[in-house]
């Protein structure tokens, strides 16, 4: 599909670095997409270097965690008064 140019890219996505070591080794990747954000770190230590390695290039997802860096999700401060006071 490829060479007839019904596929002008070839990508993979949410699998780990063994994973998409084995694959690029076997047929030529343009690009993985990853997860990366202030929490998840997970590209700087397995991603960075194979990427660089194959000549990946690197799309990243996520980059608020969910709305987790935010600021929406923050603890609740306790107080005597519950919630419907």
């Amino acid at each position: 599909m490829v060479s007839s140019g019904k596929i002008l890219y070839r990508e993979l996505t949410n699998f780990p670095a063994w994973k998409v070591s084995t694959i690029a080794s076997a047929i030529k990747l343009t690009v993985i997409q990853i997860e990366y954000n202030l929490l998840q770190r997970t590209a700087d230590r397995e991603f960075r270097s194979m990427a660089e390695y194959f000549g990946l290039g690197t799309m990243i997802y996520s980059p608020l965690a969910g709305g987790h860096l935010t600021g929406k999700y923050r603890r609740r401060e306790r107080t005597d008064q519950s919630e419907f006071d």
